[in-house]
This record gives C-alpha cells, sequence and structure tokens, in this order.
C-alpha cells in the first residue's frame, strides 16, 4: 500500500465564515430551573462559542498539527488519514506497525500526546517490550 503526505491548510475564507457565524449564533435563553435538564446550558454554550469565535487561534493550531506526519491512503476504495510515527532508533526501523484507531466525537489529536509519553517512546525507541 502506499501513501502520500497531507498537510492541514484550512482557507482563510472558510475560517472567516466559521467566526462570523458563530458570533452570530443565537442561543436560547434557559428554561428549566437546571439549566443542563433540557440541553446543553445556553451560557456555557454561549462561553463556548465565544472562544471558539474569538480566542481559538485556528493558524496556531494548523501549525502545531501539522507538525506531526499526516498522510493519506487509498483501501479498498476509502481514503484514510493518519498520523505516522516512525521509530527514531534505526534497529526499529522494519517494525511492525501499530495502529490507534477512533470513533465518534473522538478524533486522532487525543493519541497525539502518547507521542512524548512512555508508551509511545517504547513503541518507537529501542526499548525491550518483552513481557518478563
Amino acid at each position: 500500500m502506499s501513501t502520500r503526505p497531507m498537510s492541514i491548510s484550512i482557507e482563510q475564507r472558510r475560517v472567516e465564515d466559521l467566526v462570523a457565524r458563530v458570533k452570530h449564533a443565537r442561543f436560547a435563553s434557559p428554561n428549566s430551573p437546571s439549566t443542563w435538564e433540557a440541553g446543553v446550558d445556553p451560557s456555557y454554550l454561549a462561553e463556548f462559542a465565544t472562544f471558539w469565535g474569538q480566542q481559538f487561534d485556528w493558524r496556531a493550531a494548523e501549525t502545531e498539527l501539522n507538525h506531526l506526519d499526516h498522510r493519506l491512503a487509498n483501501v479498498a476504495g476509502v481514503e484514510l488519514h493518519f498520523v505516522s510515527f516512525k521509530p527514531s532508533h534505526p534497529a526499529r526501523a522494519a517494525s511492525l506497525p501499530v495502529m490507534l484507531a477512533h470513533g465518534w466525537p473522538s478524533s486522532f489529536w487525543r493519541w497525539c500526546h502518547w507521542r512524548s509519553a512512555s508508551v509511545t517512546r517504547a513503541l518507537s525507541d529501542d526499548q525491550d517490550l518483552r513481557v518478563r
């Protein structure tokens, strides 16, 4: 199977459109004593929207994500996106790959913190993984 590199590059007009839609969103008034009883608390949702529309730095996030080795592969006619972590030790260059998958509402980002964790170091560096 062949793979090809990929990078995240969101068009500025799309970021601006999303920011404008979030900025102009209207939120319901709480209609029960417990604001979470009938769904998301409107004041919480408004704070959440303010963060995404006014404080979140889209370009910084894009830059951080693009430090990873994003790849695309066509598997049985389906284009799959994945992030590749190569072993840093030459003796591990031919290691069997490990795939960490996720489901909704998660994303691959949940696994990226593992890159600096001991589990990922053990998988990608010169560690003895034998069970004793």
